[in-house]
Order: structure tokens, then sequence, then C-alpha cells
């Protein structure tokens, strides 16, 4: 019989913050560019807000990736991608990748 590794589960405390403290804009900033990007009527509009909100969210999700991981040689790096409209009318969503940052050449002849 073959041995089983035993993982034991982690407990990970959940923290949760609330969207406007987690951008670091302030509501009254925000309130009007989701409130156009809900716009049925002018879809270009609607399009154009979208757009920056998900550039908001991806700036601060980079930015939070720094803070958190500091210079671990690693960066996070997200882009804003469009799926096909016939799925749903809000068809952006942020793709978030964890990449190895590349050392120039000054850097890695003063290691």
């Amino acid at each position: 019989q073959v041995p089983r590794l035993q993982v034991p589960r982690l407990q990970v405390p959940r923290l949760q913050v609330e969207r406007d403290d987690w951008l670091d804009v302030a509501a009254a900033d925000l309130r009007p560019l989701l409130h156009l990007a809900e716009l049925q009527g002018n879809p270009d509009a609607a399009r154009l807000a979208s757009h920056s909100v998900n550039a908001v969210r991806a700036a601060t999700a980079e930015r939070r990736w720094r803070e958190t991981h500091g210079c671990t040689g690693t960066r996070l790096q997200v882009s804003i991608e469009a799926f096909e409209a016939k799925y749903s009318p809000r068809n952006l969503c942020m793709v978030g990748r964890v990449v190895r940052e590349e050392l120039t050449s000054s850097e890695s002849t003063s290691r």
C-alpha cells in the first residue's frame, strides 16, 4: 500500500476591504463613472466609462502587488480584455499574470 501525503489545511483569514478604500478613490469621484458605465442608451459612453473604471482597477491591482510583494523579482501584469458582446454587453474583464521582472544590463552587472 502506497503511503499518502497528509497536507494540512491552511486557515487564512479573509480580509474584507471596501471597494473605495482598496482603490484609493473617493466614492464621489467614482460614482459618476460607474453610473456612466451602466448606461444602456449610450453604448459608446458606457464602454469608455467601463474601460476607465477597469483601468483604475488594473492600476490599483499592480500597485497593491508591488506594495505587498516588494522586490521579489515578480510583478503583476494586468490587461483589460474584451470578449464577444453576444455573451454580455459588459464584455470587459481584467486578466492578471504574475511575470518575472527582467534585469537590465546595469542591474545584472551591479550584483
